[in-house]
């Protein structure tokens, strides 16, 4: 199989996934030390230089904003007293779907970081 000019290999288990794919979900965050993020075709999810220089810095890494698949942004949490405060930098314009994803999204990471709620800025 080659992918973008290049050869590849995906186990035979894999081939009917890859076939058919399923829907990418809408919005997911993943954070910095995500195992996506961590492989070596970074010109894969994020072809354009200036998007891989923001989302592999050399120090204090963010996290990643995906949207149907595709790395879209990024993004960075604190927590303001028992709430987390999220703020989205998209690389471009988000459609209008993502909000309400990203919303869903926030949730889940301010329930894993034991916060009461989320507040979401988009950059």
């Amino acid at each position: 199989m080659d992918v973008d000019g290049r050869q590849a290999w995906i186990p035979e288990a894999g081939h009917a996934a890859l076939a058919a794919p399923p829907d990418p979900p809408a919005v997911r965050l993943l954070p910095p030390s995500d195992p996506f993020l961590q492989a070596r075709d970074r010109e894969l999810l994020a072809p354009d230089p200036a998007h891989r220089k923001v989302l592999w810095p050399i120090l204090g890494r963010p996290g990643a904003l995906l949207v149907e698949g595709d790395v879209a942004g990024t993004w960075r949490a604190r927590k303001k007293g028992r709430r987390i405060a999220l703020t989205v930098a998209p690389f471009g314009r988000l459609p209008t779907a993502a909000r309400g994803g990203l919303d869903e999204e926030a949730a889940l990471l301010a329930a894993a970081r034991g916060a009461t709620g989320a507040t979401v800025t988009v950059d």
